[in-house]
């Protein structure tokens, strides 16, 4: 069986893809620096769906000083898919060291394990390259504004990693997703009729996979929305929270 790696395996959104994938018999390796709060989902995926799920400690910041965490699984991993998001603080007044930390999480590192693994799934002539950005990367905000452009700068970085590999059979999907409704968030009024579950998120996280969109909203009328966002000007945009 074909084996799939979930990067920042403890976010809901990831767990909820780890089921899906799991039902249809794909093995799962969870990387995540608490791998002990995956013990019951590890052994209720494994026991459930008869597939290997195994949970193990990752630091994505040094990520090559972990390529045990894969090196060992038979056959190579087919795909991989990076779930790592991080808000970071929203101050103008904030240090260079979240700065970077807000960077290097939603970005640098998706862009330094993509290429990695784009090297090794070349070889192999197959794989999938599947990052989570955001519909909030598509247009610069004042709210969360870093998180912003990291994820703008992610998607930017998939598609052209897209193009590069577009000869290959290698497949690099960007994942944005709207409102997830999760253990960190909280919506209201019409947020909250808006928010999707992490098992609906996931459930087409898995169809993304299988598909062969670069591009995939959650839920689909994102698209349309942010279109309409993109061409507000840019005054007016500063009245409307929209995250």
């Amino acid at each position: 069986m074909s084996w799939i790696i979930l990067v920042g395996a403890n976010s809901d959104m990831a767990k909820a893809a780890a089921g899906n994938f799991a039902r249809r018999g794909y093995n799962l390796c969870l990387l995540t620096r608490n791998p002990q709060k995956l013990n019951y989902l590890t052994s209720y995926l494994s026991q459930s769906y008869k597939v290997k799920v195994i949970a193990r400690y990752f630091e994505i910041e040094h990520f090559l000083k972990f390529k045990h965490c894969w090196d060992d699984l038979k056959p190579f991993p087919v795909g991989i898919i990076y779930f790592i998001g991080y808000l970071g603080e929203d101050s103008l007044n904030i240090s260079y060291s979240e700065i970077e930390k807000v960077y290097n999480l939603n970005c640098i590192c998706a862009v330094k394990m993509f290429n990695y693994f784009s090297l090794k799934f070349i070889d192999l002539n197959r794989g999938s390259l599947i990052a989570v950005s955001s519909v909030s990367g598509e247009r610069g905000k004042s709210m969360h504004y870093l998180y912003n452009s990291a994820k703008s700068a992610l998607s930017i970085y998939l598609q052209g990693l897209r193009l590069k590999l577009m000869d290959r059979k290698i497949k690099v999907v960007d994942i944005r997703p709207g409102f997830i409704k999760t253990k960190f968030t909280k919506f209201y009024g019409i947020k909250a009729k808006m928010a999707v579950s992490p098992e609906y998120t996931g459930e087409k996280i898995f169809q993304a996979y299988k598909s062969n969109r670069g591009i995939v909203y959650i839920p689909w009328w994102w698209r349309w929305l942010m279109l309409a966002v993109k061409l507000t000007p840019e005054r007016l945009l500063g009245w409307i929270t929209l995250k």
